[in-house]
């Protein structure tokens, strides 16, 4: 190289080297704040998605009761369907004979008074 054009390389370079220091220094800055910002972004990513999960598993979890209560009632449903059928039916039989009892009462009553008449 030409010793002119190396001065000049070196006298731009020494007048500049404050300009260069400053994009090297804010070139570094950036970096750090990139790289922090990054990992606040991935922290809240994943408490998003932690927060996310909890709420589909406490969802699952009472879905789940209420299909558990479902199944049983289900399998026992019918049958306590019929048992408790049949305690009706027994009461309307019941109440049906102290009718039928009643009304024999009242018969016998009413042929009583039309032969004292």
């Amino acid at each position: 190289m030409d010793p002119s054009t190396m001065h000049e390389v070196w006298l731009n370079l020494a007048t500049n080297s404050p300009f260069l220091a400053f994009l090297v220094y804010n070139w570094y800055q950036m970096s750090k704040q990139n790289e922090a910002y990054r990992l606040e972004m991935k922290n809240d990513r994943d408490e998003y998605e932690r927060k996310r999960e909890e709420g589909i598993e406490k969802i699952r979890e009472r879905y789940q009761v209420v299909i558990e209560d479902l199944k049983q009632q289900k399998s026992n449903g019918i049958e306590e369907r019929l048992v408790s059928l049949e305690k009706g039916i027994k009461k309307l039989f019941h109440l049906i004979d102290k009718l039928k009892e009643e009304i024999n009462d009242l018969k016998f009553k009413e042929k009583a008074r039309d032969f004292v008449k």
